[in-house]
């Protein structure tokens, strides 16, 4: 509920920002190649990155973080390119989309 996060496209990171504060945490998690959309599940717990020229989407527990976040990619079953992800109101299912 404090924290917004930001894809860096050419750093292949996200970063935090503390919305209370105003002010950028840190470095919290080193994701795939060239991250651009991310979503986070409704509960606040559980964050995707959509890693357009990876060819894959990182996944992070927020929980995990501290001070860099322990990262799990899905690949292999992702659009090309993907660029936007979505998450479904319950949390239960990520729809990505990407340029195939």
């Amino acid at each position: 509920g404090e924290t917004l996060f930001i894809s860096i496209f050419s750093q292949n990171q996200v970063l935090g920002m503390d919305i209370s504060m105003d002010n950028v945490i840190d470095i919290i998690a080193e994701v795939g190649t060239s991250p651009e959309g991310l979503a986070v599940t409704p509960d606040g717990k559980t964050v995707y990155v959509a890693n357009m020229n990876g060819q894959s989407v990182s996944v992070f527990d927020v929980d995990s973080c501290g001070p860099e976040c322990t990262v799990s990619t899905v690949s292999g079953t992702v659009v090309s390119e993907p660029s936007i992800i979505a998450m479904a109101p319950d949390g239960g299912s990520a729809y990505v989309g990407g340029s195939g």
